[in-house]
């Protein structure tokens, strides 16, 4: 087993103390800092494009998660599970991508390895919470993030720039909750599907395939030699120990349907996590996540005022793209903070009730 396991994380996705789904996410640091990486969907509950909630029983969303992972002591590997709130009374306590449409389904959580923490365990049958902190004055108590792990971001970013389709990456996460008692992942192997230089759908990401499952969403990809090469363009680099790259972020499956399951997968590019932390943009608490529907139609009035009479109606007809493009323009200055097919159709709304200012026609 890699010691690269150790960065892995298992989440339980919970509503108070009711879970509603497990996921993978891993342990990264950048500025000192630490962060639980993983999907948006995982923390906010909601389907990354549609923006339901993944729990169509009872339309719950996460407020907490438990961490559960590996922590090092004198030299030997125990484990803990820590709760994480997920917002405060304002707003979210997790990182998202500053520009955020399309929606990035990546977050990155603080982690503070020098804060008091809350656990969940049990004393005999009986469940307790207790509180405790990872510091150790004597360093004896420590935590491993995936930067530990990496080969040097010259040689990573050498060979993200020389990915290819075919190419081999490896997938650590816990597949319909499979894993032991010290949380060690399952490594899922996948090739590469798509060119990941080339946008797939216009944003950072790729596809992958792979026969993933559900508790594996938020989990890292990694290409990863046991010999210590590193393989780009058909010249091998060694090394001298374990090589690993972080490749992205798998956050799910395309193409699902009743009847066919294409085992494709999608991966946000490793880079998006950077963006996500230096910008340090915190998401909308779970009641404002959705904008309010007045405030959607100022943005769409705004729109209105930049368009002529035949634009109007050109909105209105369904079979000109004008209505679709407004569309994409309001989400984009939204920021997706809307139902898409709710949103549709209160642009024709307003737009046929408007009757405010319009620009001239020219000719």
């Amino acid at each position: 087993m890699s010691d690269l396991s150790s960065a892995i994380v298992h989440l339980t996705m919970r509503f108070n103390e009711k879970t509603l789904s497990t996921g993978s996410g891993v342990f990264y640091k950048r500025a000192d800092q630490y962060y639980v990486v993983t999907a948006w969907h995982n923390v906010s509950g909601r389907h990354t494009d549609s923006m339901e909630c993944l729990d169509q029983k009872n339309n719950a969303v996460p407020n907490n998660i438990l961490v559960s992972f590996k922590y090092h002591i004198f030299g030997q590997v125990t484990v803990r599970n820590i709760r994480l709130p997920l917002y405060d009374d304002t707003k979210a306590l997790y990182h998202i991508h500053p520009d955020n449409w399309p929606r990035v389904d990546v977050v990155a959580i603080p982690f503070d390895v020098n804060g008091l923490h809350t656990s969940v365990g049990y004393s005999g049958y009986e469940k307790m919470e207790f509180k405790y902190s990872l510091f150790d004055e004597e360093d004896n108590l420590t935590i491993h993030a995936i930067q530990q792990y990496l080969v040097d971001d010259v040689l990573a970013k050498r060979w993200m720039n020389s990915a290819n389709v075919t190419d081999e990456v490896f997938i650590p996460g816990y597949p319909h909750n499979i894993t032991d008692q010290f949380y060690n992942p399952v490594w899922k192997r996948a090739t590469i599907a798509t060119n990941p230089a080339f946008q797939w759908q216009n944003a950072r990401k790729f596809l992958i395939d792979s026969a993933s499952s559900s508790g594996m969403s938020g989990a890292s990809v990694f290409y990863y030699n046991n010999a210590g090469d590193v393989s780009i363009l058909g010249h091998h680099i060694n090394v001298g120990r374990i090589a690993a790259i972080h490749a992205g972020i798998y956050v799910g499956r395309v193409g699902v349907t009743e009847k066919a399951d294409p085992q494709v997968g999608i991966v946000w590019h490793a880079s998006v996590i950077d963006e996500i932390i230096d910008g340090k943009v915190f998401d909308f608490h779970p009641d404002e996540i959705e904008m309010a529907r007045k405030d959607i139609e100022a943005v769409i009035r705004e729109h209105l005022k930049t368009a002529n009479a035949k634009g109007i109606e050109n909105i209105l007809n369904e079979i000109t793209p004008s209505r679709h493009y407004v569309h994409s323009q309001i989400m984009k200055d939204i920021k997706g903070r809307a139902k898409p097919g709710e949103l549709m159709q209160l642009i024709l709304d307003v737009t046929a009730a408007y009757d405010g200012p319009l620009v001239e026609d020219k000719g």
